[in-house]
């Protein structure tokens, strides 16, 4: 059966809270944690997309010295299509473009594996141009599949708040009920120095292995 590819968007510059990537819970940084859960997923191809300003930063040398695909996109840190075009082009040079793909925020060290592998069957057998899996689930679990061929024939056409969230321009948004039912939930991805803390504390309490 074919891989399924998974691009992890990642950066050092984050606004609201800089260099959370990297920030270490039992010595591990947060990103170390989400790539190991990916890797209990059989048949995932994980790419991580980058900043090329983040070559050298600590982010950089972490995911080059673990043996991770990196791709380090020039241009406009703000502008996440254009990364993913850039990584998808590179696929394509290598033979190796998927039909659909994953996205990933690295802001998510807690992502269930479990997700991630609906997000690799559902609707196999339709031309979805995007599935939003998780719409019930909290922050930090949830992910989203675009189908390549939709997404990079829109790309010159996603334009505003979806350049960086690209699901906004496939409809991305609150549940059919009209109520954010996430927001019952504390959340599992990092945004804020209030989220390391928690996510410091439930690593912390785990008496097995993270995944």
């Amino acid at each position: 059966m074919p891989k399924i590819t998974v691009i992890v968007q990642a950066r050092m510059n984050s606004t609201r809270l800089p260099g959370k990537t990297m920030m270490e819970v039992n010595g591990k940084p947060l990103i170390g944690y989400l790539l190991e859960r990916l890797a209990r997923c059989p048949r995932l191809e994980t790419v991580v997309a980058c900043p090329e300003a983040d070559l050298h930063s600590p982010l950089g040398k972490y995911l080059l010295d673990n043996g991770h695909e990196v791709f380090f996109v020039a241009g406009d840190e703000s502008d996440l299509v254009h990364r993913f075009v850039k990584v998808l082009q590179g696929l394509d040079a290598c033979l190796r473009l998927p039909k659909y793909f994953l996205r990933i925020c690295a802001d998510s060290p807690l992502l269930d594996p479990a997700v991630v592998r609906s997000g690799m069957i559902v609707d196999r057998d339709t031309d979805s141009s995007y599935v939003w899996l998780g719409p019930r689930l909290p922050h930090g679990q949830q992910i989203e599949r675009f189908s390549v061929q939709s997404f990079m024939r829109d790309a010159d056409r996603i334009m505003g708040e979806a350049r960086e969230h690209p699901g906004l321009h496939y409809g991305y948004g609150i549940a059919v009920t009209g109520i954010d039912e996430r927001a019952t939930f504390p959340s599992l991805a990092v945004d804020t120095r209030e989220d390391f803390e928690r996510i410091k504390m439930i690593i912390g309490r785990m008496t097995r292995p993270h995944w």
